[in-house]
This record gives structure tokens, C-alpha cells and sequence, in this order.
């Protein structure tokens, strides 16, 4: 029931729109543990963002393992962690590491969860309380408020795309050559 309760809550998470995580972001980080537009207030609220997705992915993938495979390497008399590591874990990795690349993916495109939480400035920031600008919305500013600054939101655009294509791509070969590692 518990459980239940949990997935329900994870899924109801998943569908709030970003511009809300943003608002609730800011009240909580910004305002009332006084982070002001800070990266460290964005980061916060890109976590909190993401977790419902990781989280479900996590738990969707440790539940598609046979639940045979246990008392299987309880008869040959498997420690627990073994059987984790060996057995459990090493199936699982492929759906971890999508779900680690679809939350870091929408954390890395958003924008308005970080306009209202890490600020808009366009200045080099020196810490982590400092405000600062994550690419997208870089774009946004680029393509709205300056003139003639199309063309530089479409290079800044195609920037961003391809960092998420080469991240994309990191983690597939990580991915590879952790599971030949783990075996």
C-alpha cells in the first residue's frame, strides 16, 4: 500500500510542469533559506526536478528483474551483496543509466525552472551563491529581448544540442565499458 501510495506521488511529481518546480523554488530556496538567485537555488530545484524520474526509473528497472533469480543465488548460497552486484545490478544498469540521461537531458534544456531560481545574469558568477545564466536561457534572451540576436540564438541552439548528443553518447560508452567491467 505504501508502495503504491509512493508511485503514485512519483508519477503525480513527474507531471508537474517545470515553470511550477520553478516557482516552489523559488519560494523554498530563494526566499525562505535566503539562497537568493543563486546556482546553488537552481541546482537544488533541477534535483528535486528530476528525482520522481530517476526514481521511477530506478524502480521500474529493479522490478523487470526475475524475482527466480533470487532464490536462485539463495540455493547456491550467494552473500547478498554478490548477488547484488553480480546479479542484480549488472541487468539493471542499462535502464539506471537511461534514467540518469533523461533527467540530466531535461536538466540541461531547462529554462524556466532557472529563470525564477538562479537568476539571468550574464556576468561570470565567483560562487555558488552568485546568480548566473545556463545556456537556455542564454537562447531565450538572445532570440527575444536583443535585436538581430536570431542568428545567435539558432548557433547558441545548436550548441546546446550538440552537448546533449555528445553527453548522450559519453554515457552509451560508459555504459559499455562499465558493463564488460562488472562482469
Amino acid at each position: 500500500m505504501l508502495r503504491r501510495a509512493v508511485s503514485v506521488a512519483l508519477d503525480g511529481l513527474t507531471a508537474v510542469p517545470s515553470i511550477v518546480f520553478g516557482i516552489i523554488g523559488n519560494a523554498i530556496f530563494c526566499r525562505y533559506f535566503g539562497f537568493g538567485y543563486s546556482i546553488l537555488a537552481g541546482a537544488l530545484t533541477l534535483g528535486f526536478m528530476i528525482w520522481p524520474y530517476m526514481t521511477r526509473t530506478f524502480e521500474e528497472t529493479f522490478a523487470s528483474v526475475p524475482k527466480d533469480l533470487y532464490l536462485q543465488s539463495l540455493s547456491l548460497g550467494i552473500s547478498s551483496y554478490t548477488h547484488f552486484r553480480k546479479i542484480i545490478f549488472v541487468p539493471c544498469l542499462p535502464g539506471m543509466v537511461l534514467g540518469m540521461v533523461l533527467a540530466l537531458s531535461r536538466a540541461l534544456a531547462e529554462t524556466s525552472a532557472l529563470l525564477f531560481t538562479s537568476g539571468y545574469s550574464d556576468r561570470m558568477p565567483e560562487s555558488l551563491l552568485d546568480s548566473g545564466r545556463v545556456l537556455s536561457i542564454h537562447i531565450l534572451d538572445l532570440a527575444m529581448n536583443v535585436t538581430g540576436g536570431d542568428q545567435n540564438s539558432y548557433a547558441s541552439g545548436l550548441v546546446l544540442v550538440a552537448f546533449l548528443l555528445i553527453l548522450n553518447s559519453f554515457f552509451s560508452g560508459a555504459f559499455v565499458f562499465f558493463r564488460r567491467f562488472l562482469k
